[in-house]
């Protein structure tokens, strides 16, 4: 249903819809798939009620992680439940899954990042020479200079 043919965009907001909009999301479903649903408020006017509302925007937060940790739990359902035949079609749910999860989460389920350096390091990259490069590249411990 688009915006044009749900209720009214400039709907007023209602404790009611919010906490509906939140436990449908918080079941690992789209705030677009309720918005198309008969008779609920329009996903424009949700925007506009998330933007006016704290309380709201808070609570949809939260009910968003519930969406990441559902999503994320449902993988190992369609995972278990997948036939030879139909591998890749659960791969692809699987996969759209943990993409979803990670972008609404992505401390709790984003890829990992590890970063390496050289810890202590007194100067900016560019400003060191090749000797000390190549020291650093070997995994020499070389005395750089104190910058000054």
């Amino acid at each position: 249903m688009s915006e044009e043919t749900s209720v009214s965009p400039r709907m007023a907001f209602s404790q009611e819809w919010a906490d509906s909009i939140c436990d449908w999301v918080a079941q690992g479903k789209s705030l677009v798939s309720f918005c198309k649903l008969d008779a609920t408020p329009g996903y424009r006017t949700v925007m506009r009620w998330l933007s006016e509302q704290p309380t709201f925007t808070a609570a949809y937060r939260t009910a968003h992680q519930h969406q990441a940790d559902y999503l994320a739990e449902e993988v190992l359902d369609i995972a278990d439940k997948a036939k030879i035949e139909g591998a890749d079609v659960a791969r692809l749910r699987i996969d759209a899954r943990k993409w979803y999860a990670a972008k609404l989460a992505p401390k709790k389920y984003g890829d990992k990042i590890e970063l390496g350096g050289v810890v202590g390091l007194s100067k900016a990259p560019t400003e060191l020479s090749d000797e000390e490069l190549l020291a650093i590249a070997q995994g020499r411990n070389l005395a750089l200079p104190k910058p000054e």
